[in-house]
């Protein structure tokens, strides 16, 4: 009667997810398009989505930061730059980790399950030594940076730097245009923020 079939599981199927769906998304999940995103939590094997309070919001934060900026690829002097997406991740895991003043993603949602990893945003990572090309993974180089510089200068001096750099963030922002931004904003705040 219309069930899905998975794994020869007829019904109801986990999933081991969440989403940040754009109205056109839908159609990857075999649905048509809808008038509005959306946040979608699966329900995995393990775990529900929804009751992991990192993975709410870090879901929340890419429906905040929307589809100005940090979406897409672009083609850079160097090829095709995959950074954007990364960002858009990074700056997910980031908030996520301040808003609940811990620096792991996934605790509850990831811990049962042997494949899945929870993130820690406190565990130093740079650039090109950590860069894997896998937008969760490179955007713990940017999360892992925001959270040190959170360290050091306080959520209440590195927070206005962060939002003014996405009020200047457009499609082709990349990790070394975000880095200026944010230099240039520290800047503006002062010789010693910068």
């Amino acid at each position: 009667t219309g069930a899905l079939e998975i794994g020869g599981r007829v019904g109801w199927n986990p999933v081991d997810n969440a989403y940040y769906i754009e109205p056109d998304g839908f159609a990857g999940f075999g649905a048509p398009p809808r008038a509005s995103t959306a946040l979608v939590f699966g329900q995995g094997i393990h775990a529900d989505y929804s009751y992991d309070t990192s993975i709410i919001y870090h879901e929340y934060v890419h429906s905040i930061i929307g589809l100005e900026a940090f979406r897409k690829d672009f083609t850079d002097t160097y090829g095709i730059n995959t950074t954007p997406r990364a960002i858009n991740e990074g700056l997910a895991d980031f908030f996520a980790a301040t808003f609940r003043q811990d620096p792991r993603i996934g605790t509850f949602a990831f811990a049962p399950s042997a494949n899945l990893v929870v993130r820690d945003v406190s565990v130093k990572r740079t650039c090109p030594e950590d860069f894997v090309g896998q937008y969760h993974s490179d955007g713990l180089i940017l999360a892992s940076m925001l959270w040190h510089l959170r360290d050091m200068l306080g959520e209440d001096a590195l927070m206005p730097l962060i939002l003014h750099v996405l009020s200047s963030a457009d499609m082709t922002t990349g990790f070394d245009m975000f880095a200026r931004l944010l230099s240039a904003e520290a800047a503006i705040a002062g010789p010693e923020i910068s």
